[in-house]
């Protein structure tokens, strides 16, 4: 940790700063494609996030499904956006940061499934 310290904080605020980015994105791109209305600066989805992140660590659902969109979906449509953009946006960031995990561990898992065969074979 004392020569590393950089890399380990590093390594664990960028996955969650690129997630945030994500929904500030999609957020935005709502606000400008055709869709006024988005009064959402970045520190207020800044902090929908940070609660939906709080939120996933209440045990109901798996990954927080459900209990953590209705949150982010609530902030946002407080802070200024409508239900509409804030269920989109919503969307548009669980689609983006699960589906890519969910593709890279179902390749993972045919990945090993194959090898160990190979092995057995062998």
């Amino acid at each position: 940790m004392r020569t590393r310290w950089l890399a380990v904080i590093g390594s664990t605020l960028l996955p969650q700063f690129t997630s945030w980015s994500v929904l500030f994105v999609a957020l935005k791109g709502l606000q400008h494609g055709g869709h006024p209305g988005s009064g959402v600066t970045w520190p207020e989805s800044l902090a929908a996030f940070s609660f939906a992140l709080i939120v996933s660590f209440i045990p109901v659902t798996a990954g927080g499904l459900g209990t953590v969109d209705a949150g982010l979906t609530a902030l946002l449509t407080a802070y200024g956006a409508t239900g509409s953009q804030a269920l989109a946006v919503d969307i548009l960031w669980r689609a983006t940061t699960f589906v890519p995990q969910v593709l890279t561990g179902a390749l993972t898992f045919l990945w090993w499934r194959a090898t160990a065969r190979r092995r057995r074979r062998g």
